[in-house]
Order: structure tokens, then sequence, then C-alpha cells
């Protein structure tokens, strides 16, 4: 049941499609106010495309959870009318600002051909997505300088290819927060891949531990906002099944085994490998017991594709001749409940039963373990604190600027900005973590110093934190 905030702007499933392995991992923190309106999404597009997302919503509870969900259904509907991913972002900019709780959304969003791996992508205001193969060191999709929504940026997308074998690696900010930068997450990224060196049969388990190997190089009393990241592999399209056995009793684990050896290669989830390998037991025994009957000479077609969409669709046939009047018994009953569709065709050479069911993976829902001596650090106000120092016109900050610490800052810099109507530098050269809640606040301020026709001076040294949250907002400094 999907009660909290969080549950609803995380998906409950990716999903398993031809070409690609998906995985995704959203870890919720402990530090208070939860629920920071982070979410990732993937979808099916029209023409063998899949869409992926991530976001990242300034505030946090069911606020944040409605404008992360509202941000997901307007680019997966716009997507999936036909248009393209700059003209969907654009209108992500026009909701954030008609919406002020959406203002300063930072968002990044891929999509890819999965035929040849063709990749457009857009990093607005957020981290740029790392690609890496098998060998060499993971590279990032270049710096992106577009603004977070709402900020009146004009919409910029680059391109690129993934090749077969190559990975895709979307993340929030929360992930960077706890690593400490992107380099230590392209290290990780190195190490999980030495690690988990050997494939496996199913190549989204092997994804889905390269993301928890990911998620453990975050450091728990390092993770101040929640983190969700979402990883796409593109891979080689599976074999559709085919397989022609005897209709006897002994068939029913060789075709439960075939039936879920090649699920696994598609990377269908635990629960549909279940509910379909029980379906199918449950089509053959109808084969026996209702086209054969005592005949020992019979024989069954069993077939498997992956529609392009996702659904697994599998079809028994057989050649016999079913007693007059049956119908299957409670077989098909319980085929039935355990797909999405069920469908019969009947001719005089045989009976053929066809079961589709969408397949999808989980994306665990994971929880920081809150430590106390950390804890007991930030309520004593010995821990890492952001620091402020006002003079006429010119406001210091040291330390991070994140959900716990932006009211203070905010209200610093409105008394030297003196809300905007007079012209200060804003020095943010010790600041050491420049979350979303900070840029928000920025850019507040430097729309209202604008209309007021003062000048607002933002200082930086190059390479710093802050200086590398304002170069992918796009935000002009000095140093």
């Amino acid at each position: 049941m999907r009660e909290t905030a969080t549950d609803l702007q995380v998906p409950g499933v990716l999903p398993v499609l031809p070409g690609v392995s998906l995985a995704g991992r959203y870890l919720l923190t402990e530090t208070e106010p939860s629920d920071r309106g982070d979410t990732l999404d993937a979808f099916d597009l029209p023409g063998g495309r899949v869409g992926l997302m991530v976001v990242d919503v300034v505030g946090h509870g069911f606020p944040a959870a409605l404008v992360a969900n509202g941000v997901r259904s307007v680019l997966r509907e716009r997507l999936g009318s036909g248009i393209s991913l700059g003209t969907a972002v654009e209108s992500l900019h026009r909701l954030a600002r008609q919406v002020p709780e959406a203002a300063t959304t930072t968002l990044c969003a891929v999509v890819m051909d999965r035929r040849d791996g063709a990749v457009e992508y857009i990093a607005a205001g957020h981290p740029a997505p790392l690609v890496w193969g098998a060998t060499g060191p993971p590279r990032s999709l270049g710096e992106s300088r577009g603004r977070p929504l709402g900020t009146g940026a004009q919409v910029q997308t680059g391109r690129t290819r993934l090749e077969v074998g190559e990975s895709l690696l979307l993340v929030t900010d929360g992930i960077l927060g706890g690593v400490g930068e992107a380099g230590e997450l392209e290290r990780a990224i190195v190490h999980a891949r030495a690690r988990l060196a050997m494939d496996t049969d199913s190549p989204a388990l092997r994804d889905e531990e390269v993301c928890a190997e990911l998620l453990a190089a975050v450091p728990a009393p390092g993770l101040l906002d929640d983190a969700a990241l979402l990883l796409m592999r593109r891979i080689r399209p599976a074999k559709p099944l085919a397989l022609t056995l005897p209709a006897t009793p002994r068939q029913f684990v060789v075709a439960r085994e075939r039936v879920g050896a090649w699920l696994d290669s598609l990377g269908a989830g635990l629960a549909d490998r279940v509910s379909l390998g029980h379906a199918v037991h449950e089509l053959i025994a109808n084969v026996i017991e209702h086209a054969y009957g005592a005949s020992a000479d019979g024989v069954f077609q069993l077939t498997g594709v992956l529609t392009d969409d996702g659904t697994a669709v599998i079809m028994v046939t057989d050649h016999g001749r079913w007693s007059s009047g049956s119908a299957g018994g409670r077989g098909l009953v319980m085929a039935a409940g355990l797909t999405d569709d069920l469908r019969i065709q009947r001719t005089d050479r045989g009976t053929a039963v066809e079961v589709r069911r969408r397949l999808g993976r989980p994306v665990p829902f994971l929880a920081s373990v809150p430590i106390p001596e950390v804890d007991a650090l930030f309520e004593s106000g010995r821990g890492p604190g952001l620091r402020t120092e006002s003079t006429e016109g010119r406001l210091t900050a040291a330390g991070p600027i994140d959900d716990v610490t932006v009211e203070a800052f905010e209200t610093a810099l409105w008394e030297t900005t003196r809300v905007g109507t007079a012209d200060a530098v804003i020095d943010l050269t010790g600041v050491t973590l420049l979350a979303s809640p900070g840029v928000q606040a920025i850019f507040d301020m430097v729309r209202r110093s604008h209309r007021s026709g003062s000048v607002l001076q933002l200082v930086a040294e190059a390479g710093s934190p802050a200086a590398l949250m304002l170069d992918r907002v796009d935000l002009p400094y000095t140093e």
C-alpha cells in the first residue's frame, strides 16, 4: 500500500524492455525534514525508444512529492505524445513558472533509441549522466549549464551514442553529497565494475548489484539528502523462446526451467517469473489432459517473445482435439488470474492458448540508519553547520547550505541585500555544500535584485563545491 509522500513520487517498478537493462534505487535519509522530492522513472516510448529521468524538487513532505509526481507525469505525457525532449522540458519550464512549488526543480532526462543506441539528454541544473563500458574510466556527458525549471533558461540538449555493453547512470545530488564529489562516484563505479566483472544470466540482476555497490559507497552520516539513482545498460535483445516437447507430465520440469531461464535473460522480476511459470504449468497440464488424453505420441509447442512495450507473450500450441464441451477447467482460470490477458484460438488443427503479462522489476526503497552520535553533534551545534558574516553590502558564508541551514542563509541574504534593493556581494568561497534549497534562495534574490535595478555579485573559488553548482545551474560568478 502506498501511504507516504515518497510512495507517491517513486514508481513501484521499472519496465523490462528489449535491448536495455534497467535498475534503480531510492534511499530515504532519516535527517529531518524527510521526503525531499527526489524521484526517478523509466518508461517505453513509441518507435522503440526508452525515456529516463531523475528529478530533485526543492522542499519536502507531500508538497514536494506532489510536484515530483507532476513533473514525472508531464514529461511522460509530453514524450509519449511524440514531441522532442527539448520541447517537453520547455513545457516543464512553463509549469514551474506557473506553480511556485516547482520553481528551481532540477532534472536530468534521457531518451534513447533502443535499436541503434542514439541518446539525447538534457540536464537542467542537474548532474549530467555518466557513461562507462567494460574498460576505461567513466565519462560525464558534458558539463551541464542548463538552469533549473522556471528560471528563464534556454533549453539545449546533448547527443551521444550508447554502444552495446555500455551503461548510463543518472543520480540526484544526494548521492554526490554522500560521496563528496563526482570524482569519488566515478571511482566507486570502477570499483563496482571490477568486483562484478563476471556477467550473469540475468543482466538486470547484475545491474542491481552495481546499484547496491554504488549506494554502499555513500556513507550514511554524510548523506543529508535523499538519494535516487537510475542505471541503464544497453544489451543485445534476448532471443525468443521456441520449444517443441512431448506432451507428457515429465516435461513440466523441462518447460518451467526453460521458461524461467528465458525470463531471466529478459530481466524479469521474481513476481513475473513465478506467475508466468505457474501459468505455463497450467497450460501444459490442459494440453495433456484435454488435447491428447491417454495418447502418448502428442507434442506441443511453447513460444515466447518480449514485445516492444515490455509485455511477455507466451503461447502453448497443441495439435490434438479437445474433448467435446471441454473448456480447460480450472487450469485456464488460474492461468488467466496469473497474467494480464489470456486468449484461446481453436481450429481443426489444434488449440493455441496465449497469455500476456507486462514485465517489471521493483525499485528497492531503502532507508539510511540514523547514527545517534552524528545526530547529537547537529543538535548541540558542534556539527558542520553554516556560518555567516554580514558587513555593509557583503555576505560571507562558510559551511553547508542545505535543508537544515537554508533558513539562516536566506535571513542573512535578505538583510545584506535589503531584500534585493541594495547592491551586494555574496561570497560563497567557504561553502562546502550548495544544495537545491540554497540555489533556490539565490535565484530568488537574483530576480529581486534585477527587478529593483540593484547588482548582486556572487563570488566563488573555481572548482569549489559552490562554483561547481553555480556552473551547473548557469549562474555567473567571479573568483
